[in-house]
C-alpha cells in the first residue's frame, strides 16, 4: 500500500486519483482529512460524501451519517448507495 500511495501522489490531481488515495489510506484521521479535502476541492462530490457518511456510520455517529447520505442523494451516480446508507443508518 505504501508503494501504491507513492505512485498515486505523483500523479496529477483529479477526483479519480483522490478516490484511489482514499482507498489506500489506512488511518481514520488521515482518511477523514482526505475526504474533507476532496469534498472541498471537487465539484462532483457524491462518492466522497457517501464515503464520509459511511465513515461516520462506522464511528456510531448516526445523525452525521444520515446527514451525509442525505446530502449525497442529489448526485445521480451515487443515489442508490446513498439510499442504502440511509436505510443502514
Amino acid at each position: 500500500q505504501d508503494e501504491a500511495r507513492k505512485v498515486l501522489t505523483n500523479l496529477p490531481p483529479s477526483a479519480g486519483v483522490e478516490a484511489a488515495l482514499l482507498r489506500a489510506t489506512v488511518g481514520r484521521e488521515e482518511r477523514e482529512k482526505r475526504l474533507q479535502s476532496a469534498i472541498d476541492r471537487y465539484e462532483n462530490q457524491g462518492s466522497f460524501r457517501v464515503d464520509q457518511a459511511q465513515l461516520k456510520l462506522t464511528q456510531g455517529k448516526f445523525e452525521e451519517a444520515i446527514d451525509g447520505f442525505a446530502s449525497a442523494l442529489e448526485f445521480t451516480e451515487v443515489a442508490g448507495a446513498a439510499r442504502a446508507g440511509l436505510l443502514r443508518a
